[in-house]
């Protein structure tokens, strides 16, 4: 249970700890939450990461984009129908703020803006876990922030939600976080849960669960009616369970 002090400082409840760390949209959450658990690595009640796919299953390329969401809204070739990932993809890294952000070859991200901007991820698991893992890279830049919300929320109330909010705190924290790892726990061509570990600059690991939908020819963070992940935060004692992905 939070202290009296941590109840009554509005600085420590969820959305003013997202905020003072990006600066920006309190429902970036993508990064947002991922910090908070991070930077909160004593909480007395994680809940359980979640249960993975069977890591057996493989990946099952087709030639035709789905009927729902288009094709890929910067002309990316591959698209997989279902299938999973078994291993970590050849990736490069990016800075993005002051997080690295993840590309593979021809899944994603396929425009990278000049003020580091990322969008257009291919309808496959790997352009999947390529989308949830920018949106927490970009997390980290609060002049992102706007753009995240904007372009890469799916429609619905969770996104008018977090188009309402405006910037709150200043930056802080003093923990930095970088991608440590994923497990892919559900995909299909019009869907995907990613559970994406982020170790921070202190050493404590937190796992943080994307819903994703395929929209207007890209993926995009589903949010719930009040502008936040359906899913909370938890604190991980270790990378057990998730398969090794970093860049820095």
């Amino acid at each position: 249970m939070a202290s009296d002090d941590s109840e009554q400082n509005p600085y420590t409840r969820p959305g003013f700890v997202a905020a003072a760390i990006v600066v920006a949209l309190v429902v970036v959450l993508a990064a947002v939450l991922s910090y908070r658990a991070v930077a909160e690595p004593d909480d007395p009640d994680p809940t359980t990461a979640p249960t993975s796919s069977d890591p057996t299953a493989t990946a099952a390329p087709t030639e035709s984009p789905s009927a729902q969401g288009g094709e890929s809204v910067c002309g990316l070739e591959p698209v997989e129908l279902d299938g999973t990932l078994t291993a970590a993809p050849d990736t490069e890294w990016e800075l993005v703020g002051t997080t690295a952000a993840p590309s593979v070859e021809d899944h994603g991200p396929g425009e990278v803006e000049e003020d580091g901007f990322r969008y257009c991820f291919a309808q496959t698991p790997t352009g999947a876990l390529l989308a949830a893992a920018n949106v927490a890279a970009m997390g980290s830049d609060p002049g992102l922030s706007p753009k995240v919300a904007e372009h890469l929320f799916a429609e619905g109330v969770g996104r008018d939600v977090a188009l309402s909010e405006t910037p709150t705190g200043n930056a802080g924290g003093g923990v930095r976080v970088q991608i440590a790892g994923f497990r892919l726990l559900d995909y299909s061509g019009e869907s995907a849960t990613v559970d994406i570990a982020m170790r921070g600059s202190n050493g404590a690991i937190a796992g943080q669960v994307f819903d994703l939908v395929w929209e207007d020819g890209d993926w995009k963070v589903q949010l719930a009616p009040d502008g936040q992940l359906p899913t909370d935060v938890v604190v991980l004692p270790d990378l057990a369970g998730y398969l090794l992905w970093a860049g820095a």
